[in-house]
């Protein structure tokens, strides 16, 4: 659930070990859709990484959920 027009903060820590990121994206966290056609979506992580803590701010619009 989502108060309209409010702002979160999605973030967590990712640690990754041999993610080629030129077979994918890379490891990341997101939230689909919530930005039009575009993801709120955290920086990716990928190559071998200790913890890294990751995070992307957002509006939610008009959505409840």
């Amino acid at each position: 659930q989502l108060d309209p027009d409010a702002t979160y903060r999605l973030s967590g820590w990712i640690r990754t070990e041999g993610l080629d990121a030129s077979r994918c994206y890379g490891a990341c966290l997101n939230v689909h859709e919530i930005q039009g056609s575009e993801n709120a979506r955290t920086p990716a992580v990928s190559g071998t990484s200790d913890w890294k803590r990751v995070e992307v701010v957002f509006e939610a619009g008009g959505r409840t959920e």
